[in-house]
């Protein structure tokens, strides 16, 4: 098989040299404001375990202040883990000694 036979070489090879000219930069920039947005909206849902996820990738990503208010955010929504949990144990615990 040659290479003109193959579909996607071209657009593959110049995404390639913008990616290596440093257009990913501007891509991982936008990714991690998107990354945030989500975490904010997943937070305000109450999907707490889909924002903690969220907010530990804009952290990996992030510029100093996108990464304090994600580990922020991410610390709460551990305890909001950690008190739905402790609510769900004392709620079952009261089921098996009431019943």
């Amino acid at each position: 098989m040659t290479a003109r036979k193959i579909p996607g070489v071209a657009p593959g090879i110049f995404f390639f040299v913008w990616l290596v000219a440093g257009g990913g930069a501007a891509a991982g920039e936008g990714g991690v404001g998107v990354a945030l947005r989500l975490a904010e909206e997943l937070f305000a849902e109450g999907d707490w375990w889909a924002a903690r996820v969220e907010c530990w990738r804009v952290v990996e990503g992030a510029g100093r202040e996108e990464a304090v208010r994600a580990r922020v955010l991410a610390a709460i929504c551990m305890l909001r883990l950690s008190d739905d949990a402790a609510g769900a144990v004392a709620g079952e615990a009261r089921r098996v000694l009431a019943g």
